[in-house]
């Protein structure tokens, strides 16, 4: 009985040391995954500031500018014109003329 008894000392002693090691790398593992997170945030932030002083935007919402900026002249041409012959023309000219302004 003795040696079961040493046998099973033994066993829980070594199972211990065991339960030991996986909490001290559970406990590493956790204080990495936090360091992980504060660069991420960091990483984040730099992001967003770069964005917005850049200038850059969101696809969809350039998108919906456009979409906007299309609806806005159909109207006001329609509404001067009473038809939409021509506007294909005018936005044309428009483009042009901005294009002029850019190149000088």
């Amino acid at each position: 009985m003795s040696d079961e008894m040493k046998q099973i000392e033994e066993a829980q002693a070594k199972l211990a040391k065991m339960e030991e090691d996986l909490k001290g790398q559970a406990d590493l593992i956790d204080q990495k995954e936090k360091e992980l997170t504060k660069r991420e945030e960091k990483l984040q932030t730099s992001e967003e500031k770069f964005s917005k002083k850049v200038g850059i935007v969101d696809a969809s919402s350039v998108f919906d500018t456009m979409v906007s900026t299309v609806n806005s002249l159909y109207t006001s041409y329609y509404a001067i014109k009473g038809t939409d012959e021509g506007l294909l023309e005018a936005i044309q000219s428009i483009l042009q003329a901005r294009q002029s302004i850019n190149k000088q």
